[in-house]
């Protein structure tokens, strides 16, 4: 015959499983109307039921209240009120009773301490919402504002969130609130309930945000793992999977994170002309010229004619392959010097033969210059300037004798 289990063990099992039952805070809501279940005294009640911007149920008679409690149905246990003549804040202020409805075979009002802890308590709102469609066909989950998820409802208090979620969980599809009798979509203002973000909520924007190494869910509430963290240069999307990219000149490392550098020199022998050797680079490699060898026209290297020809051993580069790096500038082509030197000789041939030719257009202008005469009726200045004094007394006299014989 097997032993049987020991009754304590057994009674531990039930006593923890109903105690798991009795601390979960569950309601149920119709029109303005919500029973909360949480074992807790008067004042946490209350407490609890401001904090979702309600008041505790509160009646005139035995009658009312039973009128009140038609609409809800399938609950039992004892659950606190308010009394509109303020016997419950006299309560809450230090008094013994406070008002609570047990519900059962029968329902009835009874004055119990306040300090007692009992089923829940009766909430009424007067601000609701009705139940909202889940877009995607998932299952919605209310929680109101106090931490309550409500199940079986036809109606939910302001402030509760309503979370849709496909089967097998994860991130929900959608967050909603509600607020003014109808429901807003998250991320509303980081005031209320944090915008209703899961990590963070951005005060300028009123969005979402997430930390390091974690990303914004399409939900844009939520925050998934990063599918390129600890990759070194980000990563790329493969059919429904990500993988590490790595520049050109770099290889995904076994890690299949880090990137390693590729020795082009030895796998692939780029640099396989006559007088070149190769040089791996860090990301590249480049093409080098051998002893003997002169780098020329800057992508291939030719033998060295003369000893004296020689270019630094023959480290020169025909050609290097860097993907950040640029290349040095290339001295200038033999041809272009030569151009340089004719057109100066042509220049100064032009120049000299212009000199010439304005001089002598200037000569000929210069011979041809010739000053007119000077002359007058009786004498003549080219004479005047020949003769002495004495022949120009001579002949003022010879003038003055002929005068006289006319008269």
């Amino acid at each position: 015959m097997p032993p049987a289990a020991p009754a304590p063990l057994l009674g531990l099992v039930l006593l923890c499983g109903l105690k798991g039952v009795l601390l979960s805070r569950v309601g149920r809501c119709t029109g303005g109307l919500c029973v909360f279940r949480s074992v807790l005294d008067f004042n946490g009640a209350e407490t609890d039921c401001r904090s979702s911007s309600g008041q505790l149920l509160s009646f005139s008679s035995e009658e009312q209240l039973l009128d009140r409690l038609q609409s809800l149905s399938g609950f039992s246990g004892s659950f606190w009120l308010r009394r509109p003549d303020r016997k419950s804040e006299e309560a809450a202020e230090g008094f013994q009773t406070c008002p609570a409805v047990s519900v059962g075979l029968n329902v009835s009002v009874e004055w119990t301490s306040c300090t007692d802890e009992l089923s829940g308590f009766l909430c009424e709102f007067g601000d609701v919402c009705s139940q909202t469609q889940p877009s995607g066909g998932g299952q919605v989950t209310y929680t109101t504002f106090s931490g309550f998820t409500v199940t079986e409802s036809e109606s939910f208090p302001a402030g509760t969130t309503a979370e849709e979620r496909e089967g097998g969980g994860g991130p929900p599809a959608s967050k909603l609130l509600c607020f003014s009798s109808s429901w807003m979509e998250a991320p509303w203002s980081c005031e209320v309930l944090g915008g209703g973000c899961e990590f963070g909520c951005d005060n300028q924007t009123n969005t979402c945000t997430c930390p390091e190494g974690r990303m914004l869910h399409p939900n844009q509430v939520s925050c998934s793992e990063d599918p390129c963290s600890g990759c070194e240069l980000g990563c790329l999307q493969v059919g429904g999977r990500y993988e590490c990219r790595c520049r050109e000149g770099f290889r995904l490392g076994q890690d299949g994170r880090s990137c390693v550098d590729i020795n082009e020199c030895e796998e692939k022998a780029p640099c396989s002309a006559e007088g070149q050797e190769c040089e791996n680079l860090f990301g590249g490699y480049r093409c080098l010229c051998n002893e003997g060898f002169k780098l020329q026209d800057d992508f291939r290297c030719v033998p060295v004619e003369e000893p004296g020809e020689e270019e630094d051993g023959g480290s020169g580069s025909s050609e290097s392959f860097l993907p950040a790096a640029s290349r040095p500038s290339s001295p200038l082509p033999s041809y272009i010097r030569t151009g340089s030197i004719l057109g100066i000789a042509v220049f100064l041939l032009l120049s000299l033969g212009l000199i010439c030719f304005l001089i002598r257009h200037a000569v000929r202008r210069c011979g041809k210059f010739e000053l007119p005469p000077l002359k007058r009726p009786d004498i003549n200045i080219f004479y005047l300037q020949q003769v002495t004094t004495e022949t120009y007394k001579r002949l003022s006299f010879d003038k003055q004798l002929k005068n006289e014989q006319r008269l």
